[in-house]
């Protein structure tokens, strides 16, 4: 079954609206307690930030200072805006902002799981996704030193590695605008499965990242003027051997190599514009050049990009099938 609206068929993902029957409000099963996808996704998150932050806390983890609340206020304030919207019959617009808040505030609700999985992880697995790459016909280090020299392709690289901040911005309030809400909650829960996947798989597969792993130092890349691509190895360092739990700003960094969130992020922003005419294209292009990005930028290895791919595909498949049952998908 897919989701109504009350309205339209339209607004039913993938032209699927003519074969599904409408479920009604009071249907038994799974999700009695879940009127609308918004009310499964506060329960998610919320189980997900008391875990994560209890399971950092019982492992000895602190923060060094107040832990910084705006982003987090900012996305409580966008989600309890949905709510209010309602009241006023603004369906549309009400979604619009608890899907974008949701989208940034589940980051922040597993942020701290990162840590207790870093503690726990493994040995560094670089030799083998290095070989793995090599395998496919990749040269990584060879595609870093064609670019090392190129300090307008490495600022435009970094340009399309940050759209990761804002696309979902852009596409969450376009869905809606364009009756398609179910694509736009399926995005959501997508996302928050891809990101979880990805934290949980991490800790077997944990990585020095590709510049530290080949030996090039930040002063031997010039022309790269951030430094994600040298912090992961240390802050692993740190936590997994030498036992730090207290979380200073030096250890707030992108712990996760393998499987790539940013190339996840690519594949379920890419799927969520696609019926967005003005931005299927555009964002398509974004997204490609925001996944390769991640190569010189993250520090990625190709696998890196191939794994997060396939956990975004099975995201969306998962999160499809626990949204199906639905009776309102605004």
């Amino acid at each position: 079954m897919a989701w109504t609206t009350g309205t339209s068929t339209s607004e039913l993902d993938d032209g699927a609206a003519a074969a599904q029957m409408p479920v009604e409000r009071g249907h038994s099963g799974t999700w009695r307690l879940f009127r609308r996808p918004a009310h499964l996704l506060y329960a998610i998150c919320g189980v997900e930030l008391v875990g994560s932050v209890g399971l950092a806390l019982s492992m000895g983890f602190r923060t060094a200072g107040r832990a910084p609340l705006l982003p987090h206020v900012y996305c409580v304030m966008l989600v309890l805006c949905g709510p209010l919207l309602r009241r006023i019959e603004k369906p549309r617009m009400a979604g619009a902002f608890e899907t974008v808040g949701f989208l940034y505030g589940q980051s922040f609700a597993l942020a701290a799981l990162l840590y207790p999985m870093t503690a726990i992880a493994g040995p560094f697995a670089d030799a083998e996704l290095s070989s793995a790459d090599r395998a496919l016909g990749f040269d990584w280090l060879a595609l870093a030193n064609m670019i090392r020299d190129r300090p307008l392709l490495l600022s435009f690289l970094w340009i399309a590695y940050l759209s990761f901040n804002w696309q979902g911005a852009v596409i969450m309030p376009a869905l809606f605008a364009v009756g398609r809400s179910a694509r736009a909650w399926v995005t959501i829960l997508g996302a928050n499965i891809a990101l979880l996947a990805t934290i949980l798989i991490y800790p077997f597969v944990p990585a020095q990242a590709a510049f530290t792993y080949n030996g090039i130092s930040s002063a031997q890349y010039p022309n790269m003027t951030a430094q994600v691509a040298w912090l992961t190895a240390p802050a692993i360092h740190a936590i997994r051997d030498n036992g730090v739990r207290l979380i200073t700003p030096d250890l707030l960094v992108a712990f996760v190599t393998f499987p790539s969130f940013h190339a996840a992020a690519a594949v379920l922003l890419v799927w969520a514009a696609w019926p967005v005419k003005a931005l299927r294209w555009p964002f398509l292009l974004l997204n490609l050049c925001m996944a390769f990005s991640a190569l010189i930028v993250g520090a990625h290895y190709l696998v890196d990009l191939i794994g997060g791919a396939f956990v975004a595909w099975i995201s969306i498949v998962i999160a499809r099938r626990v949204l199906k049952g639905f009776p309102s998908p605004a």
